[in-house]
């Protein structure tokens, strides 16, 4: 099976292994314009390596060079409400890691943010529906 390119921007925020994947499946599906942002250069290497991804250390750097459609976030949760407000308001719709913070702080601002933007705000928890949980 061929995958065709797929025509957007997408910056993979944090590097670890679940950025990691994102960024292998993001690839699998055709993304050609992928950039990653990892505050530690060695843990962003692997990805340079692998998979020609453009690097930044430097998430405002990251956000105002790549112009990014989409953003994936997967730091540490006590930066997530702060990255993805920080990608919504530059014009990119946003994936978030579970779980989506590691407080409320700043909930509401990143939906009225993306209510005023009209940009897609998601998290990434694929249990939420599962019977057991519920």
């Amino acid at each position: 099976m061929t995958m065709q390119s797929v025509d957007y921007t997408v910056l993979v925020v944090g590097s670890g292994s679940i950025g990691r994947r994102h960024m292998r499946n993001l690839r699998a599906l055709g993304i050609q314009r992928l950039a990653a942002c990892d505050s530690d250069p060695d843990r962003l290497a692997p990805m340079v390596a692998e998979l020609g991804i453009e690097p930044f250390t430097d998430f405002d750097k990251a956000i105002a060079v790549t112009k990014s459609d989409l953003v994936f976030v997967c730091t540490p949760p006590v930066f997530h409400v702060q990255q993805a407000l920080r990608a919504v308001r530059s014009g990119a719709h946003v994936f978030i890691e579970k779980p989506l913070s590691h407080t409320l702080d700043g909930v509401d601002e990143l939906i009225a943010a993306s209510e005023a933007c009209q940009r897609v705000v998601q998290v990434g928890y694929n249990l939420r529906f599962h019977p057991g949980l519920q």
